[in-house]
């Protein structure tokens, strides 16, 4: 078995992630477009952020993060599954190690300082 140490940095306009003995892998704008008919995600990132302005109404480009903290965690999951899917190569027999860089200050979500 083997294990990837996963740094995530969430920040307001982009998500950055960081792969020990790789380097920054993913560098994205935090942003979710949505079709608002069906609730299917249509694109994250790059590709959603380019959608801003060009579609129609029933298509919504939303940034799951404001003022630098996580204002939709649906979104927010859904946008960080999709760019692990799509950008990180990962084995069902592996440990990931996740850090983040969240906005408690530096502790871990959950922590009683966090709240």
């Amino acid at each position: 078995m083997w294990s990837k140490d996963i740094g995530i940095d969430l920040g307001t306009a982009t998500v950055i992630v960081f792969i020990k003995g790789k380097g920054v892998v993913l560098r994205e704008p935090s942003v979710v477009a949505l079709d608002q008919n069906t609730g299917k995600i249509l694109s994250v990132g790059e590709d959603a952020k380019v959608m801003i302005g060009r579609t129609p109404e029933n298509v919504v480009a939303i940034r799951p993060l404001r003022d630098g903290v996580i204002a939709d965690y649906t979104m927010t999951e859904v946008m960080l599954r999709e760019f692990i899917k799509s950008h990180i190569r990962y084995r069902e027999d592996s440990k990931a190690q996740g850090h983040d860089r969240s906005p408690c200050g530096g502790y871990r979500c959950g922590e009683a300082r966090c709240t």
